[in-house]
């Protein structure tokens, strides 16, 4: 699973769940795209580490890794409005949306935190976040065979 290309489809999925008024982006490239203004709220997608399992294999190497996403929720609103959700009501709407999504090329998302980060210049600020489980495979890259490949294969064995 590619890291930028899941926090594009995340982002993407969430905006159109929420749909006008909420800025709903994968981590920004620039710090200075991150801190422009939002109407109601925004949300940011951001990968937060990944984990893997064991290796499943004795040959190639293949094992599942579990990858975190956060979103970042800002609101200027601690309570809902008619046609504004407040930050907790936001961030309901968000575990709601992602509990069971499926990225390309990984598991079910499923929640695995929540937390307070800030209140600043009038935004509140929370943390959620999600895992959901890939495949991580060892690349082929063995070198090409430089012999005739093999006709015949004997084996002597003795037993005592």
């Amino acid at each position: 699973m590619d890291i930028r290309s899941a926090e594009i489809e995340i982002a993407a999925f969430l905006a159109g769940k929420l749909g006008e008024g909420y800025d709903v982006l994968a981590l920004p490239e620039k710090q200075s795209d991150y801190e422009k203004p939002f109407l109601k709220g925004r949300l940011t997608v951001a990968f937060a580490g990944e984990k893997p399992e064991m290796p499943q294999s004795t040959f190639q190497v293949s094992q599942h890794v579990k990858q975190t996403y956060t979103i970042s929720v800002q609101s200027r609103f601690l309570n809902s409005m008619p046609d504004v959700f407040g930050i907790g009501k936001l961030c309901d709407k968000v575990k709601a949306y992602l509990i069971g999504y499926q990225p390309t090329d990984g598991g079910l998302m499923y929640y695995v935190n929540h937390e307070f980060v800030r209140y600043e210049g009038g935004v509140w600020e929370h943390a959620i976040d999600f895992e959901t489980k890939t495949l991580r495979v060892q690349e082929d890259n063995l070198e090409e065979e430089t012999g005739a490949p093999l006709s015949s294969v004997s084996l002597n064995e003795t037993f005592v």
